[in-house]
């Protein structure tokens, strides 16, 4: 399943633009939906990340596209400020 980044509208996935606003699709869970940062990932993989302190995990969650709609939530930056990663 695909969704806008900006209306949060789902398509599936052979869709690459939103017919709404035209904006590129993104693979992952809904902004909204429950423990989005944990499912985002196979087996609660940022989380593993930190504890392990896998510094690649540190540079994915900066800067992976998939992740941007996730921002925003305030899970999520608690998760890097617990990386010691600026917001």
């Amino acid at each position: 399943m695909k969704r806008c980044p900006r209306c949060g509208r789902e398509y599936d996935n052979t869709m690459m633009f939103c017919l709404d606003d035209g904006a590129e699709l993104l693979y992952g869970p809904a902004r909204s939906e429950p423990g989005a940062i944990a499912t985002g990932f196979p087996s609660d993989e940022p989380q593993t990340a930190f504890q392990e302190r896998d510094w690649r995990m540190s540079v994915l969650m900066k800067t992976e596209p998939m992740l941007k709609p996730l921002r925003d939530d305030p899970r999520y930056k608690d998760l890097l400020k617990r990386m010691n990663l600026p917001d």
